[in-house]
């Protein structure tokens, strides 16, 4: 049985809700979904995990996420799940980047989200974690009223519905970030003409990357010199345009090579590389090794990890 359940998908689909709300097991369906949310380039949301254990690395840094801890997902981010344990269980809140990337620009200038980058993970105290629940359990609540009402409600009822609910899933973003930023020494300052290029550029990066690995196209689309357009980019967030790039290139073709049987050309001609030949190269300079070769390493760990 699929204990990880996506309300908005399943219960119904003609909601047409901007977010997903998703609980998870320890089901291999459950992991299966987990493992989907992580790879998708487009998806940003919070997960809390309420009750077990699981590891899982983001960015190239271990985390073992027990009862009470928080962490992000969102677009540019690099997870993976090592395991999850049997006595894991989890929920998940979340929408698509460009839904929510309005709301986090009037809250949180370039610096504090390129801090949630470095630090996705914080542990919840007790209050914390309740407080944090509330909005989940009234959102979770709501869609199962709906689910059970759904014939029942008219038009007009059906519109203030899902205003309701989209609003809840709002007020539950700010009320997780509030939390995340609690006691936490971080400047929040009003945003700039150097964070909206940051922004825009980021926005755009993860709509066009895969057909786009130039900087001079992100520069251009602003209107801006590459050499100032580069500049503002290593400035505010400490990573050249060009690893920003790169880094969203390989995450994105690693995910297709460890999570789907897509074979090597296929995944070369979506990236828009103009050979198999010259994906095989790209992927080799910033990672050391082939897809092949990473492909079998990949699969080769999980027969032992099997084993």
């Amino acid at each position: 049985m699929l204990a990880a359940v996506l309300f908005q998908n399943n219960m119904n689909p003609s909601l047409d809700l901007p977010f997903n709300y998703a609980t998870f097991g320890s089901d291999a369906g459950s992991i299966r979904l987990m493992k989907q949310i992580l790879a998708d380039q487009s998806y940003i949301g919070a997960v809390i995990c309420t009750g077990g254990r699981m590891s899982i690395v983001i960015d190239g840094k271990a985390y073992t996420i027990s009862r009470g801890d928080l962490f992000f997902h969102a677009p540019f981010f690099s997870s993976r799940v090592v395991r999850i344990y049997k006595d894991f269980k989890a929920m998940a809140l979340g929408t698509n980047y460009s839904h929510l990337l309005p709301v986090i620009n009037r809250i949180l200038d370039i610096n504090s989200q390129v801090y949630i980058r470095r630090h996705p993970h914080r542990h919840l105290s007790d209050v914390e974690y309740d407080n944090a629940m509330t909005f989940i359990r009234i959102i979770q609540s709501e869609f199962e009223y709906h689910a059970a009402h759904a014939m029942s409600l008219d038009s007009d009822h059906f519109k203030i519905f899902r205003e309701y609910v989209t609003s809840l899933a709002v007020a539950a973003s700010y009320s997780v970030i509030n939390l995340y930023f609690k006691d936490i020494p971080v400047q929040v300052e009003a945003g700039n003409r150097y964070d909206d290029i940051v922004q825009c550029f980021l926005s755009s990066l993860n709509k066009n990357f895969t057909m786009h690995r130039d900087v001079a196209f992100y520069a251009h689309e602003q209107n801006l010199s590459t050499g100032y357009f580069s500049g503002v980019i290593r400035r505010r967030t400490g990573r050249p345009a060009l690893q920003w790039i790169v880094d969203m290139v390989i995450d994105y073709a690693k995910q297709m090579l460890q999570y789907t049987d897509v074979n090597i050309k296929q995944i070369a001609t979506h990236l828009n590389f103009p050979s198999q030949t010259f994906f095989g190269k790209y992927f080799r300079q910033y990672t050391g090794v082939s897809p092949r070769a990473y492909r079998s390493s990949v699969r080769a760990r999980k027969e032992r990890g099997a084993g």
